[in-house]
């Protein structure tokens, strides 16, 4: 096998195909007012800064997965009971100034009603829950209780944190909600309130691989090491490619065609650092050329969690989502609900049928030669998002180093 000195973005986003034919014009997608396609080029440019992010945090031997679209989901629920201070920064991180809470609220609604039933052969799940301490005498503005049961399903669920077994409630939740792919609980001392999202994602491949075909071989690392992964192969009759002159691109569909993987393989002399780079620069290519390639592809199963959210939302944002927040009536007791803590968790396998993904974000409030021009080989670290063409939202992104790492 021919080393390759490269790294690739698997991004699965919405579009129309099917096994023979790739038509973009076509595809359900979501509907969003012209406003809302602004929120959704900058939800976009949020996923890609997310990438840089982790990044420059982890360095190019070690591998992430995140959720952008959990992120924006929680945020939007945090945003709506901050103060004008705290939600001008939130505002300014997601490229949303200028926005209301209603239409940012809003567009949130949309997205989680609406990407489950794009693709009927593609399963979407966006649930949101808070739980409050009865113990602690706190009540929800009824406004903010509103608002979170009108634009994200919730119903907040009073309990008393003091006699219910609340690590063993969330933990229960979450793993329902992820089908069991994230096992994540809320340890219960001190806090006061729980918020969470989590964003679930499965699906076949439109035209999937054979495990006849499947075969270990070398992976090769950017710190030079090199390990032996299991890879998918495949010749396929047609395949959607893209090229510029920083990455080849690979786009294979789900499902009825809602829904696709974009793999991003930078060129010779360009590296993961280069790709997420081009990202950011707020476009990414829509549209390949369709042919007959090889493809060979690593599957893999990758977790990552981050319990040091706030911390690393503002080193790279400048934006601090510590702190008190204005959610609870002037009737409630203590001090208030404070941030110290925000943990976000995500999980992904990549197979020979398909793909299956899902991420948490929670909070307590206290508290070498190159790649073969005939076809695509993913023999080095990638980059990976799962996307929402129609609107170009993010649902996962990360990097695959070859399964080197958890936080």
């Amino acid at each position: 096998m021919k080393k390759v000195i490269a790294t690739l973005i698997f991004i699965a986003c919405a579009v129309s195909c099917n096994k023979d034919r790739l038509d973009h014009d076509v595809a359900p997608t979501i509907p969003l007012t012209k406003s809302e396609e602004q929120f959704a080029a900058k939800s976009n440019d949020f996923s890609s800064e997310l990438l840089q992010m982790y990044y420059d945090k982890k360095g190019e031997a070690y591998d992430f997965v995140l959720s952008p679209i959990s992120l924006q989901m929680y945020l939007g629920m945090l945003n709506a009971g901050a103060d004008e201070e705290r939600s001008a920064q939130i505002n300014r991180m997601l490229g949303y100034e200028g926005a209301s809470v209603e239409e940012i609220n809003s567009f949130c609604k949309k997205v989680l009603e609406t990407s489950p039933k794009l693709d009927p052969k593609v399963k979407v799940d966006v649930a949101n829950q808070m739980w409050l301490d009865s113990a602690a005498g706190f009540n929800l503005f009824p406004t903010y209780a509103q608002m979170l049961k009108d634009n994200y399903q919730v119903v907040p669920e009073t309990r008393d944190f003091t006699a219910d077994p609340m690590y063993d409630i969330t933990r229960s939740w979450i793993s329902e909600k992820t089908r069991g792919m994230i096992n994540l609980g809320v340890p219960p001392p001190y806090i006061r309130s729980i918020l969470v999202n989590v964003t679930y994602f499965k699906a076949e491949w439109n035209d999937p691989f054979n495990h006849a075909e499947s075969k270990t071989g070398d992976f090769y690392r950017e710190d030079g090491s090199v390990i032996e992964v299991k890879y998918m192969n495949r010749i396929f009759r047609e395949v959607e490619l893209y090229e510029n002159d920083t990455f080849q691109a690979l786009y294979l569909p789900f499902g009825d065609g809602a829904f696709r993987m974009e793999f991003y393989l930078p060129r010779i002399g360009k590296n993961i650092k280069d790709a997420i780079s081009e990202l950011r620069t707020g476009s990414y290519p829509k549209k390949g050329e369709t042919g007959q390639s090889p493809v060979m592809l690593p599957s893999f199963d990758l977790e990552f969690s981050n319990y040091g959210l706030v911390s690393d939302l503002y080193k790279h944002f400048q934006v601090s989502l510590s702190g008190e927040y204005p959610l609870c009536g002037e009737d409630n007791d203590g001090d208030g609900l404070k941030i110290d803590w925000i943990a976000h968790a995500a999980r992904i396998k990549v197979y020979e049928e398909g793909a299956e993904a899902a991420a948490v974000t929670a909070n307590y409030f206290m508290a070498m030669p190159g790649p073969d021009p005939r076809g695509f080989y993913a023999t080095r670290p990638f980059v990976f998002v799962i996307r929402e063409v129609g609107s170009g939202i993010a649902f996962f992104s990360g990097v695959y180093a070859g399964g080197s790492s958890k936080e």
